[in-house]
């Protein structure tokens, strides 16, 4: 009987509970040959990669080799193959390379309000999805968005305490790159920046709503094409009471004028 041989991934963050056959892009993985029988005699061999987003950066003739996953998402197809005598075919190994494809927040410290104000905020921590794979070698960041506002947000510039000037009003873009840390199969890669999310009015000036429909793109380490890969929308409503709700991502929250001095520093 033929001997078979079998590629054996293990990738570099090889967190606890993660996907064997999906990995993140950017992802370095670490590729050896497994033969059957285990007696069988060597044979120079290499992997190469058939097609998909991945690259085989290093690999020798003794069924070993380091794969570096693209820029984006896509299938992978590797081969093995003899380098002596006709370059025969010997084995194949296939996986899949995800992108992110959102985000979720996880908040950190109290909810911020200022007693008498419209107003309400939090600080969270970002984590990339999906939480399976791996995106330790991808930055991200926020880019620019019209707002979209009505009743007493219809003309106003929306930043933290500059919500009462008439101006017209364009999310800035978080120009840095943020790092990322290891994945993590609980919560997700953690974007190392945590983001501010506030609004705040001076006066209570009657009901309204806005939006920012933010864009986040993703890039690889060390590469230059930006990619998005999500929108991150930004939105608040106010009643007549000044009552004010705010949302982004997975966090929704609500403040009452009535209600206490809770982590007023956010507003500052």
């Amino acid at each position: 009987m033929a001997p078979k041989y079998l590629g054996v991934i293990v990738p570099q963050d090889n967190f606890a509970n993660r996907s064997k056959v999906n990995f993140g892009v950017g992802e370095i993985l670490h590729l050896t040959t497994r033969v059957d029988p285990t007696n069988t005699p060597p044979t120079p061999m290499k992997w190469t990669v058939k097609s998909g987003p991945a690259v085989a950066t290093t690999a020798d003739t003794a069924g070993n080799a380091t794969i570096t996953c693209g820029e984006v998402a896509g299938p992978v197809i590797l081969e093995l193959h003899k380098t002596t005598g006709g370059n025969e075919l010997l084995g194949t190994q296939r996986f899949q390379v995800e992108a992110p494809t959102g985000a979720e927040f996880r908040q950190i410290g109290a909810t911020a309000h200022v007693h008498g104000k419209p107003s309400v905020g939090f600080k969270g921590d970002v984590f990339l999805l999906p939480k399976d794979v791996s995106f330790k070698w991808v930055e991200t960041r926020e880019g620019a968005a019209p707002y979209e506002g009505s009743g007493c947000f219809a003309k106003v510039e929306v930043s933290r305490r500059q919500l009462d000037t008439n101006s017209a009003v364009i999310h800035p873009i978080r120009g840095e790159w943020i790092d990322s840390g290891n994945g993590n199969a609980a919560t997700g890669t953690e974007s190392q920046g945590p983001d501010t999310v506030t609004t705040y009015r001076a006066n209570n000036t009657g009901a309204g709503t806005f939006t920012w429909n933010i864009p986040w793109y993703y890039k690889v380490a060390g590469k230059s094409t930006e990619h998005r890969f999500c929108t991150a929308v930004h939105h608040v409503a106010v009643d007549a009471a000044g009552t004010m709700t705010i949302s982004k991502l997975n966090i929704n929250l609500t403040a009452h004028m009535a209600d206490g001095d809770s982590n007023t520093a956010l507003f500052d």
